[in-house]
C-alpha cells in the first residue's frame, strides 16, 4: 500500500486509528483498527481491523476520503466511507479480521 495518511483517535482507553491511501495499482484503501475495552465488548475480540478497497471514480476518490477525515475528525468511522461509496454506487471490497477472542 503506497501513499498513506493516518488519523489516531483519542478515545480514552480505546485505541482507534483510521488510515487511507492509494495503492500502486490506483485503488484507494481505507483501514480502521481498534483495540481496548469497547472492542472487547462490541466484537468479543482484543483487536479488530477492517479494510475497504475501491477503484476511484469521478464520483468518489481519495480527495473525498481526505475531505471526510478533515471534516469529521475523531468521529470518522470506516462505515461512513462505506455509506458514501454505496450512496455514489461505487463498488468496493471489505475485509475484516479479529484477534484473539476474549477468554
Amino acid at each position: 500500500m503506497a501513499s498513506r495518511r493516518t488519523r489516531e483517535c483519542d478515545c480514552g482507553e480505546e485505541r482507534r486509528s483510521i488510515s487511507w491511501g492509494e495503492a500502486p495499482d490506483g485503488h484507494v484503501w481505507v483501514r480502521e483498527t481498534s483495540s481496548g475495552p469497547d472492542t472487547r465488548v462490541s466484537f468479543g475480540a482484543a483487536w479488530r481491523e477492517t479494510v475497504v478497497t475501491f477503484q476511484p471514480t469521478d464520483l468518489y476518490g481519495i480527495a473525498d476520503v481526505d475531505h471526510a477525515a478533515n471534516s469529521a475528525g475523531d468521529d470518522l468511522f470506516i462505515g461512513d466511507i462505506e455509506d458514501a461509496l454505496s450512496l455514489w454506487g461505487v463498488p468496493y471490497s471489505r475485509e475484516s479480521r479479529l484477534g484473539p477472542s476474549n477468554p
